[in-house]
């Protein structure tokens, strides 16, 4: 059985993400998050959310982390440089050991490049009513552009620029906008991943943990006040368009790693180029039992894998070899439209 991830790191790894969504949330917006993500529901979360690992509030624990900020009222939002710290939390971390974090989630470091502890001697500080403060050189810093921290965060800036490009257009308009952060998240997750690939077997795996998280946790809340299931034909949606475009287009997260991912890509599907597989390559679709050519009627992972399969045997007979190149058939068929 798989070992619980340590209570403080849960915490931090969801009100990381939770903070994508949201500045402030409170105590329950975060333990919800915690038992959606990591179906976690153990007694010492609450007290972890409410002192141990809140960076203003005094220590009362063995071991303290510097996660979180009380902002009074119930109300909690993430830790930040400068940021008030009890004096009996000074020494304490403001992010867990990188080895502690799972790894579809290490890319959160990104976001917290700078030192791993708060030590009395790294900072000029001055109190104020039994709380510290950053002083005059953390003022003196911002005075001029960190290129350090802007090199360090550029490698997710242009993920997430591309995911947005790519997925919006994609199926945004599909789900609610909560969902839509959800999914993002969760696609952005497989980035950490992509380098240690190296076998189709391998990629399926990732590929499939992720369309299985965005099915069985994630709810498409609708204006409508209406919840909907996502069917595993709506969840690749978005990751196999980011995919495309990220590694397959863009050359990522390497022209080496790409190259060695390119060919494990799977073909995104729609019902414009599940209808033309369907017409020229009946005898095909019907060997492989008939899949839906809608992604809403896509419910299952088999009916999902068996439009892979079909577009894996057209592109082997044919001398290809990537999949994703029989997407260009929604490019074809919608400039048709244009013409006519």
């Amino acid at each position: 059985m798989r070992e619980k991830v340590p209570i403080h790191v849960e915490i931090w790894i969801c009100a990381s993400l939770l903070s994508r969504e949201k500045e402030v949330f409170v105590k329950k917006e975060l333990n919800t998050y915690i038992y959606r993500e990591f179906s976690d529901s153990r007694h010492g979360i609450s007290t972890h959310i409410s002192s141990v690992c809140v960076a203003n509030k005094r220590s009362n624990h063995p071991k303290n982390y510097n996660y979180l900020i009380s902002l009074g009222r119930g109300e909690y939002r993430t830790f930040k440089e400068g940021d008030p710290i009890h004096p009996s939390k000074i020494n304490s971390r403001n992010r867990p050991d990188p080895e502690d974090i799972p790894d579809q989630y290490k890319y959160l470091l990104d976001k917290q490049s700078g030192s791993q502890e708060l030590r009395v001697g790294d900072l000029n500080l001055i109190q104020d009513e039994g709380v510290f403060h950053r002083g005059s050189r953390e003022d003196a810093m911002r005075a001029s552009i960190d290129f350090k921290a802007l090199k360090e965060s550029e490698n997710e800036a242009i993920a997430r620029t591309i995911l947005m490009m790519a997925y919006n257009p994609s199926c945004g308009r599909i789900f609610s906008k909560q969902a839509n952060n959800e999914i993002k998240n969760l696609i952005c997750g497989i980035l950490f991943c992509l380098p240690n690939i190296t076998a189709q077997a391998e990629f399926n795996k990732v590929h499939k943990d992720v369309l299985d998280k965005i099915v069985q946790d994630i709810k498409n809340l609708r204006k409508d006040g209406k919840s909907r299931d996502i069917t595993y034909g709506q969840a690749q949606k978005g990751l196999n368009v980011f995919l495309k475009v990220y590694v397959d287009w863009a050359n990522l997260p390497s022209p080496e790693i790409a190259s060695i991912l390119r060919p494990f890509l799977h073909c995104p599907l729609d019902s414009v180029v599940m209808r033309e597989i369907k017409k020229k390559e009946l005898q095909l679709y019907h060997k492989y039992r008939n899949p839906p050519c809608t992604l809403r009627s896509l419910i299952t992972y088999d009916q999902y894998l068996n439009w892979q399969s079909i577009i894996g045997e057209i592109i082997q007979r044919e001398g290809y070899s990537k999949r994703t190149i029989i997407d260009v058939i929604w490019y074809l068929e919608s400039l048709k439209k244009r013409i006519k």
